[in-house]
Parts: C-alpha cells; structure tokens; sequence
C-alpha cells in the first residue's frame, strides 16, 4: 500500500545541541477499528490501517470468536466508520471472556487466561532443531524489511518463518499483538498451515504474545525485545522454544534449548530460577 495509507509528513521542532530547528518527520498512522460480531460490539482495535481483513479475522480466530474459516459467513468492513461488522455461523468457545489465570495446574497442563485459550492452544513437542545461526539471520532479515519501522520508529514487526530460514509472511502494526493477528488471518485467507514453524518478533514476549504463538502452531519465537515472567512460565509449560534479545551475533535462549543446534540441551528449570 502506499505510505500515505500507513503514515504522514508533519512539521515538528528538534532542539539539538541548544539549538532549535523546524523539519518534516514521518509518523505512523492508527486508526481505530470497532469490531461486531452478530451485531454484538466485541471490542475495539487500534491499528496500522492496513490489512484490516486479516487483522479482524485473526483476531476473531485467535480470540475464539471464530472456530474455522468457513463460520465466517461474512465481512464488511468500513474504513471510513472504523468498523468491521462479521457474521459467524458458530457458537464462540467462550460465552463470557472472564478472566482466569493459575502460574500451576496439577494435571501439569498449561496454564491459560481464557477457555479459548485452552481450546486453542496446545503443548508442542519434538519439532526438530534450527540452527543458531539460522536464528541470527530470521532477526536480520525481519529488521532489514521493516522499512516503516526504520522511516517512523512508530511500529512493531512479525513474521513466520521455515526452518531454511525463508519468510512465508511479514506483518507490521502499531500494536505488537496486531502483527500475530495478521499472520494468522492472513494464513487462514490464503489456507496456509502454519505449524512447526517459526516465528520472528520486534517486541517483548508477554504471556498474550506466547498465547498467540502458540495459536499458530509455532513452536519456536525469536524476539527482539526482553520477556517477562509470566510470558516464560507459559512458553514453557506450552513446549515453546523462546530466544530473546537476539541481534548482532547474540541472543539469549530462556526455555526449551533443544530445539537450538549447537545450544545446550538440557533443561531449564525456571519454576526455582524465578
């Protein structure tokens, strides 16, 4: 789409070394987008007005609004209004969107904030290994395509990844979560699998980014950015590989080494180490 679409040229003042000056800068754009499902208003998303079907249908889906693609019995959406209005032939997994959360559970299944999650998310094993530098070059390529990014400062970037190190999709937004939304609609559209590979990340790794994540069947996260504690108890209780603070020839790998040629395989035991 054409810059204009995604971000503005405004007049601001930079103070540099005592001194003031009048320049262009570019900022990004955001738009807001009231989504309604059934005529039932969900929620509204603030957004990159770009690729807004795939954002709302990922959203939908990783919410658990919509079961598969085809309960998805229409769209519209008005940009001009800033609102997405779908038609879903399903029952959503959750009537009530309370929130609950256990850090444990006795069973030893993951812990989750929503019944959706638990019906959408489940424990990954085996997958395979990817190399390290593998990892080094996924976080390059995603920094080098990021040209909003480098023009604004103003987003955050996302995409899934093979194990050969080829992007098989590439989101930017100026909300973190809305990039893996976009990834997940947009292979949902197109009837793309996702599983068993890989995805690469700007932002922090919180619990609702691993919960995306895992949503995609993606069982190894490369991010730019720091996780937290609770985003790391999930990624490890859902057999997540989570490599963080990776750039310039270095990373830090925090649970499920295995999966990283070359790295350690033993396990971490971050239950005692938190």
């Amino acid at each position: 789409m054409p810059c204009s679409i995604v971000a503005r040229v405004t007049p601001i003042i930079v103070r540099r070394d005592g001194t003031s000056s009048e320049t262009p800068d570019i900022v990004v754009r955001e738009k807001a987008i009231t989504v309604f499902v059934g005529g039932r208003e969900i929620t509204t998303l603030t957004c990159t007005p770009e690729y807004v079907q795939e954002l709302v249908v990922g959203f939908l889906y990783t919410e658990g609004f919509l079961p598969t693609l085809d309960a998805l019995t229409s769209l519209v959406l008005d940009m001009a209004s800033g609102t997405a209005h779908a038609e879903i032939a399903a029952e959503p997994l959750h009537r009530f969107r309370k929130r609950h959360f256990a850090a444990s559970r006795a069973d030893g299944s993951p812990p989750f904030y929503f019944a959706s999650d638990a019906a959408l998310c489940r424990r990954m094993e085996g997958e395979g290994q990817l190399e390290a530098e593998t990892a080094f070059r996924l976080m390059e390529a995603l920094e080098a395509r990021s040209r909003l990014f480098r023009r604004t400062g103003g987003v955050h970037c996302a995409a899934v990844a093979d194990r050969t190190g080829r992007f098989l999709s590439y989101y930017e937004d100026v909300a973190r979560q809305n990039t893996l939304d976009k990834l997940m609609g947009a292979h949902l559209l197109a009837g793309q699998e996702t599983e068993g590979n890989i995805v690469v990340f700007s932002g922090r790794v919180s619990a609702e980014v691993v919960l995306k994540v895992a949503k995609l069947r993606c069982p190894i996260l490369i991010a730019k950015s720091a996780p937290n504690e609770l985003g790391l108890q999930m990624a490890d209780a859902l057999g997540m590989t989570v490599i963080g603070f990776a750039k310039r020839e270095r990373f830090n790998l925090y649970t499920h080494p295995e999966r990283i040629a070359t790295c350690p395989g033993a396990a971490l035991d971050l239950e005692n180490a938190m």
